[in-house]
């Protein structure tokens, strides 16, 4: 008897700065992961500082092999993690120079006027916008430290997640270097 009304909002499915640096050729920018070598020798001296107590028996029942024993249980439990879960980056392959991330934050009521200006490549204009401290609202870019490479895109919070509000642009160095500018005045 009652008409169920269901309201769907329709969100987009915008692409990440991360995904398309993954997808861009591998003569301008590559993904590699750190390092394992501070975990594997993490490891080692945590696996070390577990027998040292057991093979100098100078140490037996003091506290010295207890800090021991606590010393390489956690450095073993560092190191394993430290070398299996290694972080992921991009390299620009031409000057091996690291993609950092960086946000601006922005008021929410400035959202259509950010992603206005943004879609339309009016980024010279954003230092009109109202900035917050809180990241509800976050212009997000990726560049090398040479801002060679950079890449843009509007974030909002949506309940309990992160979305793209606006596909990933490429910017010039000197808009780059415009939105550094604008995050060290911040």
């Amino acid at each position: 008897m009652f008409a169920h009304i269901h309201i769907q909002i329709q969100m987009e499915n915008y692409n990440t700065i991360e995904q398309v640096l993954e997808n861009l050729n591998k003569s301008i920018v590559t993904k590699t992961k750190t390092s394992p070598i501070s975990g594997i020798i993490l490891l080692i001296i945590g696996l070390l500082l577990l027998i040292l107590p057991n093979a100098v028996s100078l140490f037996t029942n003091s506290i010295i092999s207890s800090s021991l024993l606590i010393s390489g249980i956690i450095s073993t439990v560092v190191g394993i993690f430290k070398t299996f879960y290694r972080k992921n980056y991009f390299v620009a392959t031409s000057n091996n120079q690291r993609l950092k991330s960086f946000d601006l934050n922005f008021d929410v009521v400035e959202k259509e006027n950010l992603i206005r200006l943004c879609n339309s490549g009016k980024i010279d204009q954003i230092h009109n916008l109202k900035r917050a401290t809180s990241n509800g609202l976050r212009l997000n870019f990726m560049t090398t430290s040479d801002l060679s490479i950079c890449y843009s895109q509007v974030i909002g919070y949506i309940p309990f997640e992160d979305r793209p509000l606006t596909e990933p642009v490429k910017l010039s160095s000197s808009e780059a270097q415009y939105l550094k500018k604008l995050l060290s005045e911040a």
